[in-house]
């Protein structure tokens, strides 16, 4: 079975190239993220490839595919394969790290207070049940500048075991420089 990835992409901001109502600007691509149209045709070519032969698709090639497409993956983001894997999503990855962490009491979760509410949810319970500590770090919206934020994210990491940061905030878009 030889199904080849798509091309990569560019023009993001082509609205020609996703399926979008075009009289939305939609803006969710972390929690429900749409999908560029060159993708949903590559979707439907393995979803063929599989109903066309299951057992082709699911037991002798799908370990293949895996493999091959992270080491695409780790060579496009500089990652090491051996400590490489496909989750579900960002929640659940942070998740696998917290989970694999021996935390305790002196130990400190650390975040912004424009933190993902799911990773909020999570930092704060795996914390609760290490006797670990829980804080956010404040982040004025106001001061939504490359300086502005690193400065008070350096300023609150005092004893930080673990700081998590969203690169892009989801309640407030605002980008993290740190």
């Amino acid at each position: 079975m030889n199904i080849e990835p798509p091309a990569p992409i560019s023009g993001f901001s082509d609205a020609s190239a996703w399926s979008l109502d075009p009289q939305i600007t939609y803006l969710n691509h972390g929690s429900f993220g749409a999908r560029r149209c060159e993708l949903i045709d590559h979707q439907q070519e393995l979803r063929t490839a599989f109903e066309a032969s299951p057992i082709e698709f699911l037991d002798r090639n799908r370990d293949a595919m895996i493999d091959t497409a992270a080491e695409e993956v780790c060579a496009f983001v500089g990652a090491d394969r051996d400590g490489f894997g496909f989750v579900s999503n960002a929640t659940t990855a942070i998740g696998c790290v917290l989970r694999s962490l021996s935390l305790g009491p002196g130990d400190q979760l650390v975040c912004t207070d424009h933190v993902y509410n799911g990773i909020r949810q999570l930092m704060s319970h795996v914390a609760e049940g290490a006797g670990a500590a829980y804080r956010e770090i404040p982040v004025a919206v106001h001061e939504a500048d490359e300086s502005s934020i690193a400065e008070a994210v350096l300023a609150g990491l005092d004893g930080a075991t673990l700081l998590v940061i969203d690169h892009v905030s989801s309640p407030t878009a605002i980008r993290s420089y740190c």
